[in-house]
């Protein structure tokens, strides 16, 4: 939660995350096709599924991280989903630039 937050701090976006069972938290990431997790400090994956109204937010907030932050939306990746143990999105995670996940949370519900 704090990375995600310290990645936007300064952006035009801001998500609020609530925490999830730590269970990812200092595991090694599962490799992403097509990311480099040593080629940014952070890393921040939103696992998302269509129609589903936080998970919109997930998709919106993380996109606009800009380009000082590596970030990738996955959806529709069943293999993606089952290397991360994501079985109900949305999921945000942060993982550093070593392939360690240091944040595991899920957008919180708004109002």
């Amino acid at each position: 939660v704090a990375a995600l937050a310290a990645a936007v701090a300064g952006g035009a976006a801001a998500l609020a995350v609530r925490p999830r069972r730590p269970t990812r938290v200092g595991r090694p990431a599962p490799p992403v096709p097509g990311l480099d997790y040593a080629a940014a400090e952070r890393t921040v994956l939103a696992f998302v599924a269509p129609g589903c109204e936080r998970c919109q937010a997930a998709r919106t907030a993380v996109t606009a991280l800009g380009p000082a932050v590596q970030s990738r939306v996955v959806e529709d990746d069943p293999g993606l989903f089952a290397a991360f143990g994501v079985r109900t999105p949305p999921v945000v995670l942060t993982v550093d630039r070593s392939g360690t996940v240091v944040d595991d949370g899920v957008p919180a519900a708004r109002g």
